[in-house]
């Protein structure tokens, strides 16, 4: 049908993924650098993304698309979470940040300040009890799912947050992935198939606070929905300094 949809200017766009988290219905992922929509169903062409493109890579126009799927229409009880931005770094003594431009995740940053207390690393055992864990390795058909709780987490969040094991990794199954960098055409559908064929108690989703991260989050959301989960689902947000800086609880 000849509708309203997102047309990208893949020449302007420089994958910053800063209009990710604005599309509630999950249709936008920063693939290979540039920005994509996944599906033109989920697509309902308001343009809500607009304003939050920088680059101005994003308009509105009239094609032949598939009509808008309401399911992945945001439930009104449930608004969509605001996205996660990157603050200014506060500079102090040595600490140095390069590259006022682009995107931010890619943003260059360094400070000085140093944990309160160093452990060896004998003290602080492995709580990974399974093999693979890269989101496209993991099978969903594997025994480690049943039953326990899954955390699906960004890449970067177990170097940054220095507690990783213990605090978040800990009695959980895990699943990782890059919603910037990785292909995340099939996430919806294994973390569906994931959350469908096994009691999974609560899904959790640690993410950095940049804003390519979020892309992960609307993953989670729509295989939970496909799915229709019941358990509990919670997103947490990582800052670069390793600090968990937000933690909230989803509606589905």
């Amino acid at each position: 049908m000849l509708r309203d949809i997102i047309e990208i200017d893949e020449e302007l766009c420089d994958g910053c993924g800063e209009c990710v988290p604005s599309c509630a219905e999950g249709a936008l992922a920063v693939i290979d650098g540039k920005l994509r929509v996944l599906d033109d169903a989920k697509c309902d062409g308001a343009g809500a993304c607009i304003g939050n493109c920088s680059k101005g890579a994003l308009r509105v126009v009239k094609r032949d698309a598939a009509p808008f799927d309401e399911r992945f229409a945001p439930h009104p009880a449930s608004p969509p979470a605001p996205a996660a931005r990157l603050a200014p770094l506060q500079h102090s003594g040595s600490a140095h940040a390069h590259g006022a431009g682009g995107c931010p995740g890619s943003r260059a940053a360094m400070w000085d300040d140093a944990p309160a207390r160093a452990v060896a690393s004998a003290e602080q055992p492995s709580a990974l009890r399974q093999w693979p864990v890269q989101l496209h390795l993991v099978s969903p058909n594997a025994p480690f799912w049943a039953g326990r709780h899954l955390l699906l987490c960004a890449d970067c969040v177990p170097f940054s947050f220095g507690a990783f094991h213990s605090e978040m990794l800990a009695g959980k199954s895990l699943a990782i992935a890059c919603p910037k960098l990785d292909d995340p055409s099939g996430y919806i559908e294994k973390l569906t198939a994931i959350l469908s064929s096994h009691d999974v108690p609560s899904l959790t989703v640690a993410i950095m606070e940049v804003p390519c991260c979020r892309g992960l989050v609307q993953s989670a959301m729509s295989a939970a929905r496909n799915a229709g989960y019941a358990g509990k689902l919670e997103v947490l947000t990582v800052s670069l300094k390793g600090v968990v800086i937000g933690r909230q609880a989803l509606s589905i």
